[in-house]
This record gives structure tokens, C-alpha cells and sequence, in this order.
């Protein structure tokens, strides 16, 4: 391995690193967690499905795990990973070269083709459900009788830490995160973000629901993306606006 080589696997374990001591949760994970402030679930097309897989394919960019090649395919990169969601798309991608919106859909169970149905991830929510219940994140509430549908609701301590994470980046801004700015994106298209923003002062609430079509509005209208990371981010976030 030459210096060069060795430059690039020491700054990917850096950025690992880092994005794992920053953040206690995956972005997948935060992202379903505050879906459940929700006031109501549409009964067909809830785009957290499909913002639940846009998620877990940005981990596995931010943590160095895949790449995108000169034909805009995403690209298997080695890594050892523990979460077993981003295991089994990370094993996916490592036998299949599709471009980032061709991984969306498939993820998603959308594509008809043959070759795609095997790429399917099935029961996710369920798996992130079970996963949030068994670390006490997700407080299953009483139901009224066996056969109405059981219901969660969010660790208060955890719920707060994740949406004041939210508010600060949407009012304060002094700071710039793309991880954070993705999540921001999933939630607005999920109705998420007036739940977390209302409760804020009118003006700071008008102020950051405004920041929040900037960055909707950048997603959509960005095309000159230089490095790597920002190009798949912003081919995934192209396709959920178009969703």
C-alpha cells in the first residue's frame, strides 16, 4: 500500500470515528425516532419508508462504507460494521452496482425489475420498532384492547436531545452539517419538523420553518457537487423530491 493509500484509509478511519463519537444514534435511527412526533400516518405513500432507506445508505456514505464511481454507480467499500440494517445493505451493495436512486427503489421494494427484487430490505420498520423497544427508547403505550394496533411513545430524555439538535441548527446557524441538513430534509417531506418547530416563539419558529425550504430548496436545485459524499447525498435527496 503506498502513502497515498494509506493517507486515504487513515483520514476514512478518522471520519468514522468521529461521526460514531458525535452521534449516539445512526441517522436511519434518529430519523425513525422523531417520525413518531408525528400528528398522522398516511394509510398509503408514507415517504418514511422511503426516507428510512435514503438514511441508511447516507450512513453508510458519512462512514466511509461505499463511494460512488466515475459512472455514478455506488461503489462497495471494505469496513466492519456491527449494525446489522446497514450490514445487510452494505452486503447488497457489495454484489450489485446500481446508481443511487436505482438503490432507493430497490431498497423500497419499488423496482419490477427481476434482477431488483432480491434488494429489498422487508420488515424494516418493524426491525428499527423491536431494535428501539429493546433499548427502552420506544415506551410501548397500553392499548385498549388486543386488537387495536400497539403504539409508542419516545423516551423523553432522547426526544428532547434529538429535537433540540434540530432547533439549534435551524436557529442558531453557525454551523454547517450536511448529516444534519438530510435529516432536516426527510423530516419536512414526513411533516415532522412543525411538530418539533411549534413550540418555539412565533418569529423564531417563522424564521426556522423558512430555513427549512432553504434546505429543501438546495437539495432540489444543487447540481455542482465536488466530493464524493455530497454527490450521493444529493442524488439521494434529488430522488425523494421527485418521490
Amino acid at each position: 500500500m503506498d502513502d497515498e493509500q494509506i493517507s486515504i484509509t487513515r483520514r476514512r478511519n478518522i471520519v468514522t470515528e468521529s461521526e460514531k463519537e458525535e452521534n449516539e444514534f445512526y441517522l436511519y435511527e434518529e430519523f425513525y425516532i422523531l417520525s413518531y412526533l408525528r400528528s398522522s400516518i398516511p394509510t398509503i405513500c408514507d415517504p418514511v419508508c422511503i426516507c428510512l432507506r435514503i438514511c441508511i445508505l447516507a450512513d453508510l456514505t458519512f462512514n466511509s462504507y461505499i463511494t460512488i464511481d466515475n459512472k455514478g454507480n455506488i461503489k462497495y467499500l471494505e469496513g466492519i460494521i456491527t449494525d446489522p440494517i446497514l450490514k445487510e445493505v452494505h452486503n447488497l451493495i457489495k454484489e450489485n452496482v446500481y446508481t443511487p436512486k436505482e438503490w432507493i427503489y430497490s431498497l423500497n421494494g419499488e423496482s419490477f425489475s427481476y434482477s431488483k427484487i432480491g434488494l429489498h430490505i422487508k420488515n424494516l420498520r418493524f426491525r428499527i420498532t423491536k431494535k428501539m423497544e429493546e433499548n427502552r427508547i420506544f415506551i410501548s403505550q397500553k392499548r385498549n384492547n388486543i386488537f387495536s394496533k400497539r403504539k409508542y411513545s419516545i423516551e423523553n430524555n432522547i426526544k428532547r436531545k434529538l429535537c433540540d439538535r434540530v432547533i439549534e441548527y435551524l436557529t442558531v446557524r453557525n454551523t454547517y452539517s450536511l448529516r444534519i441538513e438530510i435529516l432536516i430534509g426527510c423530516l419536512s417531506l414526513c411533516s415532522v419538523c412543525g411538530p418539533i418547530l411549534n413550540s418555539l416563539p412565533p418569529k423564531i419558529c417563522l424564521q426556522a420553518k423558512t430555513y427549512v425550504n432553504e434546505i429543501r430548496k438546495k437539495f432540489k436545485e444543487t447540481n455542482l457537487c465536488k466530493n464524493p459524499i455530497e454527490i450521493i447525498v444529493y442524488q439521494l435527496m434529488k430522488t425523494i423530491y421527485k418521490y
